[in-house]
C-alpha cells in the first residue's frame, strides 16, 4: 500500500477543502446530502443561503465549488 497525504476519520467526512466532524451532532452528515451538494448546479451563483439546515454540509460544499 502507498502512503497518502489524506487522513481517514472515522468522525467525519473529508471534501477537498473542508472536513465536517458529525461524531458530537445531532445531525449526522448522510449520502443524500452528499449527493444533493455535488449535484446541486451553481452556474451564475452569487449567494447561496443554508440557515438552519442541518450541518451546514450544502452551504460548503457550493462555496467550495463556485470557489
Amino acid at each position: 500500500m502507498s502512503q497518502s497525504t489524506s487522513v481517514l476519520r472515522r468522525n467525519g467526512f473529508t471534501f477537498k477543502q473542508f472536513f465536517v466532524a458529525h461524531d458530537r451532532c445531532a445531525m449526522k452528515v448522510g449520502t443524500d446530502g452528499i449527493l444533493l451538494g455535488a449535484w446541486a448546479p451553481v452556474a451564475g451563483v452569487k449567494r447561496c443561503l443554508d440557515i438552519g439546515a442541518g450541518s451546514g454540509l450544502l452551504a460548503l460544499m457550493l462555496a467550495q465549488r463556485t470557489r
